[in-house]
């Protein structure tokens, strides 16, 4: 089993480092949307011929027409959430072309896209038996969450954008696959399809779009979705969970009310987690940031997490750590109040300095409201420390070393297919022995 996992984790992943790596170097012009739709293709036809030398129709695979009209009705609330909230706020002309060649070029994009992801999503989940169902599940979810960011926001990635690129990107990712791995485990690929491609046409296509702001956005895909699972897993019948393993036999006869219940609470907890990590974005007024200068030392050191919450600039007093921003600066300044005053203009004014620096700040205007850190924890962010220096040396490897980054991915592809190759040709060898 986990060979063929493996191999389609590489395979899927190569295909993906391809298209970044063609969009990193050309970016989405007309001249290279050709390329990097033949990409997609090809990766969905090889999605299709490795089930297929495995005995399976990944189009008919768990096919469920009431899935399909739930992945439907789950877009259909999404889009119309967004309209409602455009009519609340205002609505604005769509960042892309709407000529009749444009229209036709995004389809064709978001649509290989779509197949693309689906087929390979339902390829990984054929890999996985029934005993091993929600650990597939888990899997799946957090890797085409992951290849669905594009490394170039994980680089760009730094202390003043890190809030924004995680509520922003990562977030909505994690919501949009947990809610189509969900779609395709109960109803096939067709399922997620049909909710995916109604999102992604709306996003594409629509001639006007809300003009919402970032946060708002990505609340409304990360909750949506998530919603979208519990009614996902509430419209399956329980025998039917029993057969996928998603439950057991004695859970479903003799237990039936403990079982709801314990989906039920799992379901809570997912919910519980999004909100959580919603939280940590700022949007509900509480943020954390990792400390990458030694400004303030001894409070504050070197990858340590520093929690913050919104407050108003009124009830600032002096010897309070605050996090605030600049535009001369390249990212949020972390540093403990030593003046309060105001200014001509009658402004209150801040004037902060690093516990390990020699100078004080430039004062600054304060907002209506500003961080206030409440929380260190000690030594926790190095991990992402390391992460981010990690991934800025290979991709600035990669990019300097066009061969380096050739044979990379062609090491990649290669092995991906032959581990693939030599699982269909076991497969193919039981099953001819349980014939004979």
């Amino acid at each position: 089993m986990w060979l063929k996992v493996l191999s389609i984790l590489g395979l899927v992943g190569a295909f993906y480092l391809l298209v970044y790596y063609f969009t990193a170097y050309a970016g989405l012009t007309y001249l290279f949307y050709p390329l990097i739709i033949t990409c997609w293709v090809a990766l969905a036809l090889v999605s299709l011929v490795l089930g297929k030398r495995a005995g399976v129709n990944l189009f008919k695979w768990r096919l469920s027409m009431d899935m399909i009209y739930i992945g439907f009705f789950i877009a259909a609330v999404q889009v119309c959430t967004y309209f409602l909230l455009g009519f609340m706020s205002n609505f604005g002309n769509s960042p892309y072309a709407v000529n009749l060649f444009s229209i036709v070029i995004y389809a064709f994009y978001f649509i290989s896209i779509a197949l693309a992801t689906e087929l390979s999503r339902t390829l990984l989940l054929t890999s996985f038996s029934r005993k091993n169902v929600f650990l597939g599940f888990v899997i799946s979810t957090i890797f085409f969450t992951i290849v669905s960011i594009s490394p170039l926001q994980l680089l760009s990635l730094n202390s003043s954008n890190a809030v924004q690129t995680f509520g922003q990107y990562v977030i909505p990712a994690f919501g949009s696959s947990l809610l189509a791995t969900g779609l395709v485990i109960f109803g096939g690929p067709l399922a997620s399809l049909a909710y995916l491609l109604i999102v992604q046409g709306f996003n594409w296509l629509s001639p006007i779009l809300p003009n919402l702001a970032w946060p708002v956005v990505s609340l409304v895909t990360t909750i949506i979705p998530v919603v979208g699972i519990i009614v996902v897993f509430s419209a399956v019948q329980p025998y039917r969970l029993v057969r996928l393993g998603f439950a057991k036999r004695l859970e479903v006869i003799g237990r039936p009310k403990k079982s709801q219940n314990s989906s039920y609470f799992w379901l809570a907890v997912i919910i519980v987690i999004t909100l959580f990590a919603w939280a940590q974005t700022g949007v509900f007024g509480v943020a954390s940031a990792v400390e990458v200068t030694g400004s303030m030392t001894p409070a504050i050191h070197v990858g340590d997490i520093v929690v913050t919450v919104q407050t108003p600039a009124t009830q600032i007093h002096i010897g309070d750590i605050v996090e605030y921003s600049t535009p001369d600066l390249p990212g949020p300044v972390t540093h403990r109040v030593v003046q309060i005053s105001t200014n001509q203009a009658g402004e209150l004014t801040f004037t902060t300095k690093g516990d390990a620096n020699n100078a004080a700040d430039p004062s600054i205007v304060a907002p209506s409201t500003i961080g206030k850190v409440v929380l260190i924890i000690p030594k926790v962010g190095w991990g992402t420390i390391y992460l981010d220096e990690g991934l800025s040396t290979a991709f600035s490897f990669l990019t300097s070393n066009l061969l380096a980054s050739a044979a990379l991915l062609i090491g990649l592809i290669s092995a991906a297919i032959a581990g693939a190759y030599i699982h269909g040709h076991r497969t193919e060898r039981r099953f001819r022995k349980i014939k004979s």
